[in-house]
């Protein structure tokens, strides 16, 4: 069943209805093939992905998948699948310290010197940058005036992402 698009026809019945062809849905006897890419052929926006963890990389393949676009990763470092990858771009920041004070500063630091000329590359389109490490979110909340001067993203008040990010804020259980 891999790569079988189901559906579930209620007590527990389940049918066939498609077959998952790259990035294609196969249609139902009758009905033309559309693309995945058709649908979202030039879309408005570059993703602007920060980190070169897992999480960086399937952001950037499902951007990749489901816009047909080249996302471009803002790192210090590369690892793992990211390393070869050819679905994304990766833009290297500098930062040679070990202190985490310091390894943010470069990279807002370098968000900033990287945001004109993705500006100039990419005329007209947003420039949406996504972050899933917390470190980095309240990176773009500190400094958050300065970067969507280039960047668009949306992000909690640092009253909210501290309440969230607060043992505390969890329901008690038991």
């Amino acid at each position: 069943m891999g790569g079988e698009i189901l559906e579930e026809r209620g007590c527990g019945e389940v049918r066939r209805v498609g077959c998952k062809l790259g990035g294609n849905i196969a249609p139902r006897p009758g009905e033309k093939s559309v693309s995945m890419k058709e649908n979202f052929a030039d879309p408005s926006f570059v993703p602007i992905i920060l980190g070169t963890d897992i999480g960086a990389y399937a952001l950037a393949r499902s951007f990749h998948e489901a816009y047909s676009v080249t996302p471009i990763l803002v790192t210090q470092v590369v690892y793992g699948p990211i390393r070869h990858s050819k679905i994304l771009r990766i833009e290297y920041v500098p930062g040679d310290s070990n202190d985490s004070a310091d390894i943010r500063s470069a990279l807002i630091d370098g968000l900033l010197e990287l945001g004109p000329r993705l500006q100039q590359e990419f005329p007209g389109k947003k420039l949406v940058m996504i972050a899933n490490l917390d470190s980095n979110i309240w990176d773009m909340m500190l400094h958050q005036d300065e970067l969507r001067e280039y960047y668009e993203f949306a992000i909690p008040s640092p009253e909210l992402l501290a309440e969230t990010n607060s043992k505390n804020f969890l329901p008690e259980t038991g």
